[in-house]
């Protein structure tokens, strides 16, 4: 009998079975429509930070730049100031994040479903793709 064939018990004749798979994009997030959550809306993202923030000493004294954070699904990396580091990173049905670095540093965040912006240790971050 070929795969995806059975005998109905009724009229013992093949009876084709089919089956419906769904692509993970097509499934019900959770969030508000209009809003996005951490699955939509964090990973696979890179954030900058809205305002120029103290990046090291130049020849003339501290520089700016912005900082950044990319998200993959469950880590991150973070550059800021003159370092970077890395980390695992979990987000809550509320949108909370908790962060670990490879250091065991943690890290409080808030990904917010309306702007689709980041706040990390106080540091508000957009998306660079939007």
């Amino acid at each position: 009998m070929s795969p995806g064939l059975l005998l109905s018990p009724l009229t013992r004749l093949p009876t084709l079975l089919l089956v419906a798979c769904t692509a993970s994009s097509d499934v019900d997030s959770g969030a508000p429509e209009g809003e996005r959550d951490c699955g939509s809306g964090l990973w696979g993202e890179t954030f900058s930070s809205l305002e120029e923030l103290e990046c090291g000493l130049g020849p003339d004294g501290p520089e700016l730049c912005h900082w950044t954070l990319t998200f993959g699904e469950g880590t991150y990396e973070w550059s800021y100031s003159d370092t970077g580091e890395t980390g695992t990173v979990t987000c809550d049905a509320e949108n909370k994040l908790t962060a670990t670095s490879s250091g065991g540093t943690t890290h409080p965040g808030t990904f917010h479903r309306t702007t689709g912006r980041v706040t990390w240790d106080g540091v508000v971050y957009a998306s660079t793709s939007d």
